[in-house]
């Protein structure tokens, strides 16, 4: 693994970073998918950023020679979308609940340079050690083969329906991810030396 890529809890210092990263990836990566202005609309009526994730300790960010390139978490909270998570949302039950993988987002330009498989990596070890079996997560279109390539499957389709009448489609995928942690491990490091092309 490139020794440079550094994964930490992220603080709430960072919640300006983090949201203007979580803008920045969206547009240029969802845009293909969705069309710009879809994505704008959901940026201004809904947004990204979920302060409880922070405040949870369950929310990371992953820095490449001192700068954000790409932020994400997990949440043991019954709460799998912005702007509904919260503090006081019930906690799931590990013994029958899946925890859910939430808001990876990589900088545009070291997209496929390995930073969402690393953030993956930490987040799915932190839902084991948490006492998870399963993880969940909605994928946008943009996201849906990284998911996949980590062995994600699909179980089901949603869609957000904004206040302007723009739509936006996810895709609900799971994983056991207890069994699967050695597979994201041979897969998360491939591209990361990548990193030092795009610095």
């Amino acid at each position: 693994m490139n020794s440079d890529l550094r994964i930490r809890l992220a603080r709430m210092a960072d919640a300006d970073g983090i949201e203007r990263l979580q803008e920045q990836s969206l547009l240029r990566l969802g845009s293909r998918y969705y069309g710009r202005s879809a994505v704008e609309s959901f940026l201004r009526l809904v947004g990204t950023l979920d302060i409880g994730l922070i405040q949870d300790r369950t929310y990371y960010v992953a820095e490449f020679g001192g700068r954000l390139v790409g932020c994400g978490g997990w949440s043991f909270r019954a709460a799998a979308m912005p702007p509904s998570h919260s503090v006081t949302a019930p906690r799931l039950d590990p013994r029958r609940d899946a925890a859910f993988v939430r808001a990876i987002y990589v900088a545009p330009e070291v997209a496929r340079c390995g930073v969402g498989s690393a953030l993956m990596r930490q987040a799915e070890s932190a839902i084991v050690n948490a006492g998870f079996a399963r993880a969940q997560l909605v994928a946008t279109l943009s996201g849906e083969p990284l998911y996949r390539k980590l062995g994600y499957r699909e179980i089901g389709r949603l869609q957000l329906d904004l206040p302007d009448g723009s739509t936006l489609q996810g895709i609900r995928m799971e994983k056991y991810v207890d069994a699967a942690r050695s597979h994201l491990a041979s897969t998360s490091t491939e591209s990361l030396a990548n990193l030092s092309e795009v610095a």
